[in-house]
């Protein structure tokens, strides 16, 4: 290696000469730019400068096992904790912009993945905050066994964004797998809970049993008990023919309005024992409509029943399910 020097210099003399020659193969000129532009770096990284990396990437410590690099697709791999500490603006946060279209995901894999909002040091009110952009999009929380998706709750603007009342676009719902099947009426029938707008409750075939139901209650009533407002058992209108089929689990109350000699038949006893209610039967116009009871209706004594049949008129018969055999009826009317 050849070193040659413009002129002599002293100790403690700063150097301000041109460096000719090489140092193991690498001009002599090359090796100096290079260090000062490490000078250069270091300064920057001192001073607070940015440092922008141009078809490269970087590792710390090294390429083999970094704790932090970066490559050159711009993705950041960290080993350890990050932390991010409040500034004296108050301001702190981690932003993930995924702009004006598209998905973005945050994404926790490997081993009993947790999220602790707050933490053991939490300080105030904790919130976590789901949104959506309007009610013609949906938000929803989902839990999946593996890949598979069990369970959903949330908003959706199915099924057809509808805006009718009630407006499904802002009906809160529970619901087993999707938050909605497809665009139809028929997701309907995947509520499990539903609360809407105006704070009605809403529930679909729920057959669970509970210990007791408190409805304006101190909590002492072992049943409902309703402290204002009226219960109202809905009455299903049953079509007449020779034979009308009244199906006890479909409804409480019945109503049917004769238009023909017609013999009443009974089913899904044994599992609506206890029930009570009312059958309702109105004579059309004509009037003269005869009504035979179903095999299991039982009278007082077994007396027989003469029906009023005048055009118009209104007879009730209310019932009381005893057994799967047995249906204790009594009759009213008529009420004209």
């Amino acid at each position: 290696m050849a070193l040659t020097w413009k002129r002599l210099q002293g100790h403690g003399d700063d150097f301000t000469g041109d460096v000719t020659g090489s140092v193991n193969g690498t001009a002599a000129s090359t090796v100096k730019a290079g260090a000062a532009n490490g000078v250069t770096a270091k300064n920057a990284i001192d001073g607070n400068a940015a440092i922008t990396v141009v078809g490269g990437s970087i590792n710390i410590p090294d390429a083999s096992d970094p704790q932090f690099s970066v490559d050159t697709d711009g993705d950041v791999t960290v080993k350890g904790t990050i932390t991010v500490n409040k500034d004296s603006g108050s301001n702190a946060g981690l932003t993930l912009n995924s702009g004006t279209s598209g998905t973005m995901q945050l994404n926790m894999t490997g081993a009993n993945p947790t999220v602790d909002v707050g933490g053991t040091g939490i300080k105030g009110t904790g919130v976590l905050k789901l949104r959506r952009e309007t009610t013609s999009n949906g938000n929803a929380v989902q839990w999946y066994d593996g890949s598979s998706l069990k369970y959903s709750m949330g908003f959706s603007n199915e099924p057809n964004g509808s805006t009718t009342t009630p407006d499904m676009r802002t009906v809160w719902r529970m619901h087993p797998g999707n938050i909605y099947d497809a665009d139809s009426g028929a997701s309907l029938s995947k509520f499990v809970m539903s609360v809407g707008a105006d704070s009605k409750i809403g529930f679909w075939d729920n057959e669970r049993d509970f210990a007791g139901i408190n409805i304006g209650s101190d909590g002492t009533n072992k049943g409902v008990k309703i402290s204002d407002g009226g219960l109202v058992l809905a009455q299903k209108t049953l079509s007449n023919s020779a034979t009308t089929a009244v199906d006890f689990a479909t409804s409480t109350n019945f109503y049917i309005v004769l238009s023909t000699n017609t013999t009443l038949t009974a089913s899904n006893l044994a599992s609506q024992v206890g029930q009570s209610g009312v059958i309702v039967w109105k004579q059309d116009g004509t009037g003269g409509r005869s009504m035979t009871l179903a095999s299991e209706m039982k009278t007082p004594r077994g007396d027989s029943i003469s029906f009023e049949t005048g055009a118009n008129t209104t007879s009730i018969l209310s019932y009381y399910i005893v057994s799967s055999a047995i249906v204790a009826v009594n009759y009213m009317g008529d009420f004209s």
